[in-house]
């Protein structure tokens, strides 16, 4: 009862963060609407004095794009976009992710021209999609207002599911759970012979949507119906039966989607009907960092990034430390277990990570800036681009470039997240920017690679005389490492090739022309290991995912999932409890508890 309290007082903070069009703060709207691109849900009147208030609201604030929440949209619709959505993060964090309520998009015309972003129509998909592209291209330019002239497109129930898709990806099983469990709590309450405390948290449940938008500017459509609050909670089960058994799909179908995981499945099935045995190599009898004949199996583990078949081996060198997946993946091994993570089917998710929490690129971008102020930084293996954007703000007279293996780097450029984007390996491109950089940046890169050494001197070959090199990466000596076994989130099979301790990536930088200016190991650790250990137990416990390496699952399977996974919420939230009270104030006093640490050199 105390947390469906809470997060309605929270959810109202969010709401009441909205501006309203056609307040006193905008001002006059005038002709302000003039040329602006509008996308809105098929079936919905943007009227020129709402489009004429948002287009005043983008000058008054700055912004190029605002996304509206409409006045009257129903209940749970207002709820699930409050619970996703976060005005202050959109405006202050150009990473956060977006989240639109599918009703109307208003863009200034020079961004619409290049996000390529067309006005009118569009169904409830297409109408996120829009905005979610329109802030890619003005990360520090987007915002959201309530429109209380605009009239809400309800979504239809079998819209749902695929608009579910768009915002949560993959995960979206657990999202789809954590909606059953108040109604959960209540059930077991009233089942253990405590009835009034059931009754008392169904009545939190009916009371939140009055909590929320009672006394501001949301009117939802749906709040004289005199049963919503009553039926609230015992109707969830049922509203969520409907929804997941929605059929209505968008004209582009979510990477998620039922018929395009099919698709992929088909590119799956000569791989899989082969076996994934051969796409390990011969196995090795010394370290390949130092060559020495002194190793050991550490852990044995899973898939633990997208849970495909196989098994995969760490072993740790007596003499220099360092842990490496032996035998190691073969190139096409690599491909196979890389496919449909960085970019195709999981594009979508990983960019939501990598977009989770701006700190650490902030952490590392000021680190530098405490030793050097390049003029040229090259930031290599960083995917989307997320921290030259975020580095951007810390170093206003550098230019950021981008280099990675994935067609990322070009939409980094695209979007002006980078100002100039290589693709491909990087020992194989060195040669050919020798000596351009001021500053070298590897974000946990290294451990993906198949010769960290030859990374280092690529790095020693780009940058001129005096230039900077940081490097981060996990600390496979650490604390979590050891009691945790093959759970320990950064071994993160089979991506993760090689791991080094830090005296030992000291010692290779060292020999290979490079002073040493910074060594950190608590600032670059979040506290998630107990918690991604938990929920590799769980993912490991309830049934498989529905992914096009598996075969195609059932409603029965999909809905033991989605069960199996409410059940290992209690577990996952426990761990998350023992990173930030145990873990977090441990690191601060000793630190090998932090599970990564960085290194910053000079280019002697």
């Amino acid at each position: 009862m105390l947390g469906v309290v809470v997060n309605g007082l929270r959810l109202r903070r969010r709401l009441r963060a909205l501006p309203v069009l056609g307040s006193a703060a905008v001002g006059d709207a005038g002709d302000a609407g003039d040329g602006l691109v509008v996308v809105h849900a098929t079936g919905a009147e943007v009227d020129a004095a709402t489009v004429a208030a948002a287009g005043a609201h983008l000058r008054a604030q700055g912004a190029e794009v605002v996304d509206l929440v409409p006045g009257d949209l129903p209940t749970e619709e207002l709820l699930d976009l409050l619970r996703l959505s976060d005005r202050g993060l959109l405006r202050s964090n150009p990473i956060a992710p977006a989240y639109g309520a599918g009703q109307a998009v208003v863009l200034a015309p020079a961004l619409a021209a290049r996000a390529g972003i067309a006005g009118g129509p569009a169904d409830p998909v297409e109408v996120r999609r829009a905005f979610v592209r329109a802030r890619h291209h003005a990360p520090r330019r987007a915002d959201q207002a309530l429109a209380p002239g605009l009239r809400a497109v309800p979504l239809a129930a079998r819209e749902r599911l695929a608009v579910w898709r768009e915002q949560h990806g993959r995960p979206l099983p657990i999202h789809a759970a954590a909606r059953l469990v108040p109604a959960a709590v209540a059930a077991s309450l009233a089942a253990a012979g405590s009835p009034g405390v059931a009754a008392a948290v169904a009545a939190a449940a009916a009371l939140q949507p009055a909590l929320v938008a009672g006394g501001t500017g949301a009117r939802p459509a749906d709040r004289r119906d005199p049963l919503a609050g009553p039926t609230r909670l015992a109707g969830a089960p049922v509203r969520l039966a409907r929804a997941l058994a929605g059929p209505w799909r968008p004209a582009r179908p979510a990477s998620t989607d039922r018929a395009a995981i099919a698709a992929a499945r088909a590119g799956y099935a000569d791989d899989l009907a082969r076996g994934v045995g051969r796409f390990l190599g011969p196995e090795r009898a010394d370290c390949p960092i130092c060559g020495s004949r002194d190793i050991r199996p550490r852990v044995t583990a899973p898939d633990m990034v997208q849970t495909k078949p196989g098994r995969f081996r760490v072993d740790e060198c007596g003499a220099c430390g360092t842990n490496f997946q032996n035998p190691r993946l073969t190139l096409d091994g690599l491909d196979f277990y890389y496919r449909d993570f960085y970019d195709g089917a999981g594009s979508a998710d990983t960019e939501m990570v990598f977009g989770s929490n701006i700190r650490p690129y902030q952490l590392r971008a000021r680190a530098v800036r405490a030793h050097a102020r390049p003029r040229r930084w090259l930031d290599v293996g960083g995917g989307h681009g997320h921290f030259c954007l975020v580095a951007a703000a810390e170093h206003p007279g550098t230019a950021f470039e981008l280099l990675d293996m994935s067609g990322a780097v070009d939409e980094a450029v695209a979007r002006g997240w980078a100002s100039a984007g290589h693709q491909g390996l990087f020992p194989d491109l060195a040669a050919g920017l020798e000596g351009r950089y001021d500053a070298v940046s590897m974000y946990h890169y290294l451990e993906h690679t198949t010769d960290p050494l030859a990374e280092i001197e690529a790095a020693h070959r780009v940058l001129a005389p005096g230039g900077t090199y940081m490097i981060e990466v996990p600390a496979p000596e650490c604390r979590p490492a050891r009691w945790l076994g093959w759970a320990w989130g950064p071994w993160f099979q089979p991506q993760h090739l090689n791991l080094l301790p830090q005296a030992t990536l000291v010692r290779a930088l060292e020999a290979r022309g490079f002073e040493i200016l910074e060594t950190e190991r608590r600032l670059p650790a979040l506290p998630l290991d107990f918690m991604w250990a938990a929920f590799q137990v769980v993912v490991r416990l309830v049934p498989g995912p529905d992914a096009p390496w598996t075969p195609p699952r059932s409603p029965a399977h999909r809905a033991a999932r989605v069960a199996g996974l409410t059940a290992g919420v209690p577990l996952i939230l426990a761990g998350l409890a023992v990173d930030r009270l145990v873990v977090a104030p441990l690191t601060r006093v000793d630190p090998l508890w932090s599970h990564a640490y960085w290194v910053i050199a000079r280019k002697r």
